[in-house]
């Protein structure tokens, strides 16, 4: 149908609505133009063309407010973070302590090297901060103090006393290992002894926790 046929044709399209046009009922539009025409009629018709167009009626009903980020309920804290701290604290003080006691005067050797090597001082003071950190903040909780778990709160606490002495160390890596191989000479069995049993009171807590 040409231009005038069509500038003739006054009548409502069978079937239609009244107010749609020419172009919109097809009278008027390119045949290879195979998308739908959308009546311009603002807001509220693209409104109810999305709302046809979802899978879900509403997500959230008219006149709701939208949720705020802080009524979004935080991830619940970990609590299996204490038992696995010290299951693996435990278990590296057990390796340590055995060898020093198969092997005597390996801590103290140990200690002379790094008295010795500024390189070893300062790799010492940093991978005891990042151990001491991880441990600190694994262990406190997302509310501050642990105060309702014992085996939190102590692993806490030695995270914190890590960090201190890796700063002692990074700082003041002459004085701090010089004091510590006066006080330690070559008897290092009582000291392996004691942190066999500690490796042994972690590993057991851990566990218990676990299983």
């Amino acid at each position: 149908m040409d231009s005038r046929a069509a500038r003739a044709y006054g009548g409502c399209v069978p079937g239609e609505p009244a107010a749609q046009s020419q172009v919109e009922s097809g009278i008027d539009r390119d045949p290879s133009n195979l998308i739908p025409v959308i009546r311009a009629e603002g807001g509220r018709a693209l409104d109810r063309h999305r709302t046809a167009c979802t899978p879900f009626s509403s997500v959230r009903k008219e006149g709701e407010r939208a949720m705020p980020d802080a009524a979004i309920p935080a991830a619940p804290y970990t609590a299996q973070a204490p038992a696995w701290s010290a299951l693996i604290l435990g278990l590296f003080l057990l390796a340590a302590a055995i060898d020093e006691l198969r092997r005597p005067g390996q801590w103290h050797r140990m200690i002379e090297e790094i008295e010795g090597s500024p390189a070893l001082q300062m790799l010492t003071g940093l991978f005891e901060i990042i151990f001491g950190t991880l441990l600190y903040l694994a262990n406190r909780g997302p509310d501050g103090w642990p105060a309702g778990d014992p085996l939190a709160l102590v692993l806490t606490i030695l995270g914190g006393l890590a960090v201190i002495e890796a700063l002692a160390v990074t700082a003041f890596a002459d004085l701090y290992v010089r004091f510590w191989m006066r006080k330690l000479g070559t008897r290092t069995r009582p000291l392996a002894i004691l942190a066999l049993l500690l490796g042994l009171g972690f590993t057991a807590a851990g566990l218990l926790r676990l299983v």
